[in-house]
Parts: structure tokens; C-alpha cells; sequence
């Protein structure tokens, strides 16, 4: 397929200059110089995106950066995009489709990556377009989310990461810019940029990827990973939906990844979600604490017991 897809598009790319362009938002004159074809204003501040082409994909609208790239509606589809002279990004779009391609069976739940391109420029990857936006962006909207949805939508972001450890990958960055919201609820997870093979765990131990306000403690100390770790980003991912802040709040990344390693993230939760039922905040508890040993240690424990709080909980 990758091959397939990459005699399609060596033609290069037309990312125009618009010498002449005006902001959309303030009327001043934009710069000329731009990554992918995304105009800062120097005046507002505001991101202008003039649509260009790469051979027969017309990239119609800027969705959001994405690491070191960008991703693009293109009809139904979404795109994205690295430049191939970023080798970091560019590896980790390389990975992204060889982790995909590789799973023996796909959870409904993991974003499904349709096709790998490349020309002189740019590398790319083809994704179905999912209207409903982010979770983080869901939640920016309308605030910390409904108990019985928010176990639903758990359960399913679980289901999508506990598919990949099955297939021998963790996945190390869950947070909710990488939870996409279909129209009728549904998440898919996705951006497997960074997801590393469970026996490669020990020998990239030292290359710390994920995101300050979601990372293990064990990751950030080279401690050993395993599931226990997934499920500590998972609880505090559970906090963050209801209560639509994030648990820590810090004026650095490193101050807040700090904060993993020397607080007990299990020791605020009690505060934290009064609102909610005992028993729940109980199992964020159990999912959060600073020990991984003190934590659940199975998918299919933490999913029962996240069914046995929606089998309580009023529809």
C-alpha cells in the first residue's frame, strides 16, 4: 500500500505564497513565510490557513497541529502531514502506520489509518475525518461530563489501549487531545506516534514521550511499564471528565511532571470528586496511587468494575 500510495504523489506540492493576503480576523497584512501553508498574524496572533493541494488532495480546512506536524480536513477524510526533513516527526508517522498495520486485530475504538504518502516534502497519513472534534475540546464546550457518559466513554478508551497491549505495544500518551468524538458520541483513539513495543520498553527507557498532565510516575523514572501505567493515565483522564480540569496545575511541563513522581495523585481524589459516588472515587484511588503495586493490575478488572458503577447508576 505505502508503495502503491507514494508513485501518486511525487508530484510536489503547491504551497502558494500570498505576499498580498490579509488576516481574517484583523485585516493586517500576514507574513510571507508560513508551515504548512499556516499564517501566524504578527498583529492578533490568530492562526490563517490558505488552502493548498499535494497532487489530488486538496487540504480544505487546518484542524490542529499534531507534535511536529498538522492535520487537515480533506472532505471526508482527514490528513496529516510532517515534513520529511523533520526526521523525528517524520519517525514517528513511520511508526504511527507500522504500529497500526501490524495489530492482528483492530479495536473499533483505535482511528483507523487508510493509506501512508510521501513526495519530495512532505509524508502523510489518511484517516477517516470525525466531526465531533476532541474530547479536550468537548469538554472545553461543555464542561465536566454527564457520570453515566463519562464511564461509557471510559470504557471505550479503554478498550481501544487494552487492544493494543494485547497486540504487544503500550500506549503512552493518553489525554484528550488524542480522543476523537464521532457525531453520535463514540470515541476513537488515535495518534500512535509515540506507542513502543512492550519488549522494546527497557531499551528506550531514557526516551520519555507522553504528556505532562496524564504521564505514569514510572515512565518518568524509568521504572518498568506495563499496564498499571496506561490505568494511572487513565484515572487521572477520569478526573479531568469530570471535573474538566486537569489535577495539577504547575507554571512549567517539568514542574508538573514533577509532581507525579513526588505527590500521590491517589491522595487528592477524595476532594477532588466529592461529587461523585464513594465507590467510584474509591477506584480512581486504586488507579492513581503514586505505587503502582497499590494499583488495579488487568483491563478486565478496572472495566468491571467500571460496569458495575454504570449497573447503579440511573440511565
Amino acid at each position: 500500500m505505502r508503495r502503491l500510495l507514494r508513485s501518486l504523489f511525487k508530484k510536489k506540492s503547491k504551497e502558494d505564497v500570498f505576499e498580498s493576503e490579509l488576516c481574517d480576523f484583523c485585516n493586517t497584512s500576514l507574513p510571507r513565510e508560513s508551515k504548512f501553508n499556516i499564517f501566524k498574524c504578527k498583529s492578533c496572533n490568530t492562526l490563517n490557513f490558505k488552502a493548498f493541494s499535494i497532487a489530488d488532495i486538496q487540504l480544505e480546512e487546518f484542524i490542529s497541529y499534531g507534535g511536529s506536524g498538522a492535520v487537515f480536513k480533506s472532505g471526508d477524510k482527514a490528513i496529516k502531514l510532517v515534513y520529511k526533513n523533520d526526521l523525528r516527526a517524520l519517525e514517528e508517522l513511520h511508526n504511527e502506520y507500522d504500529v497500526f498495520t501490524s495489530l492482528k486485530k483492530v479495536d473499533k475504538h483505535l482511528l483507523p489509518l487508510e493509506a501512508f504518502f510521501e513526495n519530495d516534502i512532505y509524508a502523510g497519513l489518511v484517516t477517516p475525518y470525525e466531526k465531533g472534534g476532541t474530547l479536550a475540546q468537548y469538554i472545553a464546550t461543555n464542561g465536566p461530563m454527564d457520570f453515566r457518559k463519562g464511564l461509557e466513554i471510559i470504557l471505550q478508551v479503554t478498550d481501544a489501549v487494552q487492544c493494543l497491549y494485547k497486540n504487544g505495544f503500550l500506549y503512552p500518551d493518553i489525554k484528550p487531545q488524542n480522543i476523537l468524538m464521532s457525531a453520535s458520541g463514540d470515541i476513537q483513539l488515535c495518534d500512535y506516534g509515540h506507542v513502543s513495543s512492550l519488549s522494546s520498553l527497557e531499551e528506550n527507557k531514557d526516551n520519555i514521550s507522553g504528556t505532562a498532565d496524564f504521564i505514569s510516575p514510572e515512565r518518568l523514572t524509568g521504572a518498568k511499564e506495563d499496564c498499571r501505567s496506561s490505568l494511572y493515565s487513565i484515572g487521572l483522564l477520569m478526573h479531568y471528565i469530570f471535573t474538566a480540569r486537569k489535577l495539577y496545575n504547575a507554571k512549567s511541563l517539568q514542574e508538573t511532571a514533577e509532581k507525579h513522581v513526588k505527590n500521590n495523585a491517589a491522595s487528592f481524589m477524595k476532594a477532588e470528586l466529592k461529587h461523585l459516588p464513594i465507590n467510584f472515587i474509591k477506584l480512581v484511588e486504586r488507579l492513581t496511587d503514586k505505587d503502582r503495586n497499590m494499583r488495579l493490575s488487568s483491563f478486565p478488572e478496572f472495566k468491571g468494575l467500571v460496569r458495575k458503577q454504570l449497573t447503579v447508576t440511573p440511565q
